[in-house]
Protein backbone atom coordinates (compact mmCIF):
# COMPACT_ATOMS: atom_id res chain seq x y z
CA UNK A 1 0.00 0.00 0.00
CA UNK A 2 1.29 3.53 -0.70
CA UNK A 3 0.79 6.94 0.85
CA UNK A 4 0.42 9.80 -0.37
CA UNK A 5 3.72 11.24 1.33
CA UNK A 6 5.42 8.57 -0.41
CA UNK A 7 4.21 9.36 -3.94
CA UNK A 8 6.31 12.19 -5.92
CA UNK A 9 4.41 15.39 -6.06
CA UNK A 10 1.94 15.59 -9.00
CA UNK A 11 2.28 19.17 -10.20
CA UNK A 12 5.78 20.29 -8.76
CA UNK A 13 6.39 23.33 -11.32
CA UNK A 14 2.77 25.08 -9.98
CA UNK A 15 3.32 24.37 -6.55
CA UNK A 16 6.11 26.07 -6.41
CA UNK A 17 4.63 29.30 -8.93
CA UNK A 18 1.20 29.04 -6.11
CA UNK A 19 3.83 29.02 -3.07
CA UNK A 20 5.96 31.81 -4.38
CA UNK A 21 2.97 33.83 -5.49
CA UNK A 22 1.33 33.25 -2.02
CA UNK A 23 3.93 34.47 -0.04
CA UNK A 24 4.60 37.70 -2.52
CA UNK A 25 0.84 38.24 -1.63
CA UNK A 26 1.05 38.32 2.17
CA UNK A 27 4.22 40.45 1.79
CA UNK A 28 2.43 42.95 -1.04
CA UNK A 29 -0.69 42.90 1.84
CA UNK A 30 1.40 43.79 4.32
CA UNK A 31 2.53 47.14 2.09
CA UNK A 32 -0.80 47.99 1.25
CA UNK A 33 -2.10 47.90 4.63
CA UNK A 34 0.97 49.87 6.45
CA UNK A 35 0.43 52.50 3.97
CA UNK A 36 -3.18 52.97 4.34
CA UNK A 37 -4.61 50.43 1.77
CA UNK A 38 -7.86 47.86 2.45
CA UNK A 39 -7.91 44.15 2.23
CA UNK A 40 -10.23 43.59 -0.40
CA UNK A 41 -10.74 39.46 0.31
CA UNK A 42 -13.67 40.01 3.26
CA UNK A 43 -12.49 36.60 5.26
CA UNK A 44 -8.94 37.88 5.17
CA UNK A 45 -9.91 41.33 5.90
CA UNK A 46 -11.87 40.20 9.27
CA UNK A 47 -8.86 37.85 10.23
CA UNK A 48 -6.74 41.18 10.06
CA UNK A 49 -8.78 43.06 11.95
CA UNK A 50 -8.83 40.57 15.04
CA UNK A 51 -5.28 39.22 14.33
CA UNK A 52 -3.57 41.68 12.27
CA UNK A 53 -0.34 40.46 10.54
CA UNK A 54 0.49 37.34 12.13
CA UNK A 55 -3.39 36.27 11.66
CA UNK A 56 -3.33 37.64 8.13
CA UNK A 57 -0.15 35.48 7.75
CA UNK A 58 -1.22 32.18 9.49
CA UNK A 59 -4.67 32.36 7.29
CA UNK A 60 -2.36 32.23 4.08
CA UNK A 61 -0.30 29.67 5.53
CA UNK A 62 -3.61 27.36 6.48
CA UNK A 63 -4.94 27.92 2.64
CA UNK A 64 -1.82 27.52 0.68
CA UNK A 65 -1.29 24.01 3.09
CA UNK A 66 -4.93 23.24 2.49
CA UNK A 67 -4.65 24.07 -1.40
CA UNK A 68 -1.41 22.16 -1.92
CA UNK A 69 -3.11 19.03 -0.40
CA UNK A 70 -6.37 19.07 -2.14
CA UNK A 71 -4.84 19.16 -5.58
CA UNK A 72 -2.54 16.08 -4.85
CA UNK A 73 -5.02 14.29 -2.99
CA UNK A 74 -7.48 15.14 -5.92
CA UNK A 75 -4.86 14.85 -8.27
CA UNK A 76 -4.75 10.81 -7.33
CA UNK A 77 -7.92 10.53 -8.85
CA UNK A 78 -8.09 12.75 -11.59
CA UNK A 79 -5.08 14.73 -12.68
CA UNK A 80 -7.05 17.00 -14.52
CA UNK A 81 -9.16 18.18 -11.78
CA UNK A 82 -6.16 18.48 -9.54
CA UNK A 83 -3.87 20.53 -12.60
CA UNK A 84 -6.76 22.78 -12.81
CA UNK A 85 -7.32 23.39 -9.08
CA UNK A 86 -3.16 23.82 -8.88
CA UNK A 87 -3.79 26.55 -11.67
CA UNK A 88 -6.52 28.22 -10.59
CA UNK A 89 -4.49 28.87 -7.40
CA UNK A 90 -1.54 30.23 -9.38
CA UNK A 91 -4.24 32.70 -11.28
CA UNK A 92 -5.68 34.09 -8.27
CA UNK A 93 -2.68 34.28 -6.59
CA UNK A 94 -1.71 36.70 -9.20
CA UNK A 95 -5.10 38.05 -9.66
CA UNK A 96 -4.12 39.27 -6.11
CA UNK A 97 -0.49 40.41 -6.66
CA UNK A 98 -1.79 42.48 -9.42
CA UNK A 99 -4.27 44.54 -7.70
CA UNK A 100 -1.96 44.90 -4.60
CA UNK A 101 0.46 46.05 -7.22
CA UNK A 102 -1.88 48.51 -8.54
CA UNK A 103 -2.53 49.60 -5.14
CA UNK A 104 0.85 50.10 -4.41
CA UNK A 105 1.53 52.35 -7.57
CA UNK A 106 -1.13 54.39 -6.82
CA UNK A 107 -0.09 55.51 -3.90
CA UNK A 108 3.38 56.04 -4.60
CA UNK A 109 2.13 58.06 -7.91
CA UNK A 110 -0.40 60.45 -6.32
CA UNK A 111 2.02 62.45 -4.85
CA UNK A 112 2.70 63.50 -8.76
CA UNK A 113 -0.52 62.89 -10.45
Amino acid sequence: MTTLVREPVLYPNLHLWFVLLASLDVLITAAVLKLGGHEINPIAASIIETSAHTGMTFFKFATVAFVLIACEFIGRSSSTKGRTIAAAAVIANSFAITVGSVQLAIFFLAPTL
